[in-house]
């Protein structure tokens, strides 16, 4: 049995971030307390880009937008759809001017309420519910009418834990990718930054005397015998498409289409399709490096697949001195992204394609081979966790309606969740495999054959 009722009457309260009269530019630090705006509302989770941050002071003065365990933040204008429950990482947090935060009358509620606000059915009523100027925006009256369906305890506890099983195996893949992007950054700075490669002894170029010479394009001493790049000329940078919002579908056509990657979908799942058509042969795989050089300038991703904006670059080498790791980690340098900024120009939007000539790379032969063959390995496993996540998130989603609906019992063995196995009725195996190819799922990693048909089993003919 489930109780049904509004948002607004499981929450304490619905409200907006604070207003410009609150807060202003001025009131944003360098180093301080992080603020959660739109840009940084992913798919259930915060992105780190381009995050801004408060002083202790300004909390103090404006306690009640300090965001706490459990407040489920929305972004109010663009990507309204997109939501994330605050963790005990961002618990503490600032609650910035373009977000609605809800916060429930039982904290025990959250991860549910969160989860079943990500149904595509509750995404569709909001935006059918929300304004629009130049583009969505919602209020916090719309996220009050929003019905929530709520199970018992037990089943709530349940339906919880085999989705936040998927969640945590996400984060886990973050945290590890995070761990060696962190190391090859290390390694990069050390030796194109600081030019401490090993030497000929294996100690520290540069601080073990080794000849520098100055180079007046970088404006600094580069090691001897080394070049610099334009990278334009050693790396092509090809510029997406932009079909127009009439060509944008929210789900998969009859129509042969891809999934359309925008600047916002970068590091996240992509929200919207165009078909083969006004993709226009502009596609990106996995291994593909994609940098963003209008909007939020300088944002990258990797581990995407298909056709991508106007506003985004596919960045690949022209030949054998450059390879997809050593551009990914060229891109994300300080000095990169520091010169991607400096020539970024619009009041509204950015637009920073003017870096592309000023961008520059202090070349050694032999240094970048030894740095590609160190980092090839960790960039690999990077995208394979990637893709591995997508394929987590892909199933979670698809359990996520048939668990809420509760087409797919949720049983509790052991204080674990499991699915319930239903006896098959496919006379064969060809319904079954003809399923999964129309739905695009596949055992792999963590995900095994035999859940996969547990799944199917459990659903309606008419849904299969």
């Amino acid at each position: 049995m489930s109780d049904r009722g509004t948002l607004d009457h499981l929450s304490k309260n619905i409200q907006a971030g604070p207003f410009g009269t609150q807060l202003h530019k001025t009131d944003y630090v360098e180093v301080g307390i992080p603020m959660l705006n739109a840009k940084n509302i992913g798919q259930g989770e915060v992105s780190t880009y381009s995050l801004d941050y408060v002083s202790e002071k300004t909390c103090k003065r404006l306690p009640q937008y300090i965001l706490q365990k459990g407040d489920i933040v929305f972004g109010r204008s663009g990507t309204i759809n997109r939501h994330v429950c605050i963790n005990d990482e961002y618990a503490g947090a600032f609650q910035g001017t373009n977000c609605i935060r809800v916060r429930l009358k039982d904290i025990s509620l959250a991860n549910y309420v969160s989860y079943y606000l990500h149904l595509e059915s509750v995404k569709k009523k909001i935006s059918l519910s929300a304004g629009k100027t130049t583009q969505q925006y919602i209020t916090a009256d719309n996220l009050a009418q929003i019905s929530i369906s709520v199970p018992s305890e037990k089943v709530v506890k349940n339906i919880e834990r085999i989705l936040i099983t998927f969640d945590h195996k996400i984060y886990l893949n973050d945290a590890i990718n995070a761990e060696l992007e962190k190391a090859a950054k290390l390694l990069y700075n050390y030796w194109f930054v600081q030019f401490d490669f090993p030497d000929a002894d294996s100690k520290p170029y540069r601080t073990s005397g080794g000849a520098m010479v100055w180079n007046e394009q970088l404006k600094r001493e580069i090691p001897k015998g080394w070049r610099v790049d334009k990278l334009e000329n050693k790396l092509n940078m090809q510029r997406g498409v932009e079909p127009g919002s009439d060509a944008y579908s929210e789900v998969e056509t009859d129509v042969e289409t891809v999934p359309f990657i925008r600047v916002s979908d970068l590091g996240s799942q992509p929200a919207l399709f165009i078909s083969e058509e006004n993709a226009n042969g502009t596609r990106c795989i996995s291994n593909d490096v994609l940098v963003s050089f209008d909007g939020s300038v300088g944002k990258m991703a990797i581990a995407m697949e298909g056709a991508y904006s106007s506003g985004i670059r596919k960045i690949s080498p022209k030949d054998c001195d450059y390879a997809d790791a050593l551009i990914y980690f060229i891109f994300q340098s300080e000095e990169i992204q520091k010169t991607i900024a400096k020539y970024a120009v619009g009041s509204n939007i950015l637009h920073a394609a003017g870096a592309i000539e000023h961008l520059l790379f202090p070349y050694g032969q032999e240094v970048v081979n030894d740095f590609i063959a160190k980092v090839a390995p960790m960039y690999k496993q990077i995208v394979a966790n990637h893709q591995q996540n997508k394929e987590l998130a892909k199933l979670r989603d698809f359990l996520l309606p048939l668990l809420m609906n509760g087409q797919v019992t949720v049983g509790q063995a052991q204080d674990e969740a499991n699915i319930t196995p239903f006896k098959s009725d496919v006379a064969d195996d060809t319904k079954y495999q003809a399923w999964k190819t129309k739905t695009g799922l596949a055992a792999r990693g963590s995900i095994d054959e035999q859940t996969l048909r547990n799944i199917y089993e459990a659903m309606d003919a008419d849904d299969r």
